[in-house]
């Protein structure tokens, strides 16, 4: 039997960052989660506050990720890195795309 956590791994704090998920601030735009995350740091009661030294950028956040927004980005927050979760929107309109259908999508 595999075993994820140790019985008193919950009381340690743990050596490596906790970052944040941007899916937090959902039905906020890209910059709005952001500019919220930065401004208010979140904190966790078991984890203590988590880092903003890398942020992932989710689809429960609103409006298109596209070149430009993640340029933009770059520029004004160098020091923080970004990772995109695997359903960002990145079209204007949404695709279904089923695995029953691929590779020709309708």
């Amino acid at each position: 039997m595999n075993t994820i956590y140790k019985a008193d791994s919950c009381c340690v704090p743990s050596a490596q960052a906790i970052h944040i998920s941007l899916g937090a601030y959902g039905r906020l735009s890209h910059q709005q989660a952001i500019q919220l995350a930065l401004s208010s740091t979140p904190r966790e009661p078991l984890l203590g506050y988590l880092s903003t030294k890398r942020l992932q950028i989710c689809p429960q956040n609103l409006g298109q990720f596209t070149p430009e927004l993640a340029l933009q980005l770059k520029a004004e927050l160098s020091h923080i890195e970004f990772r995109c979760h695997a359903n960002v929107h990145i079209e204007r309109q949404h695709k279904i795309v089923d695995i029953a259908d691929w590779p020709h999508e309708k």
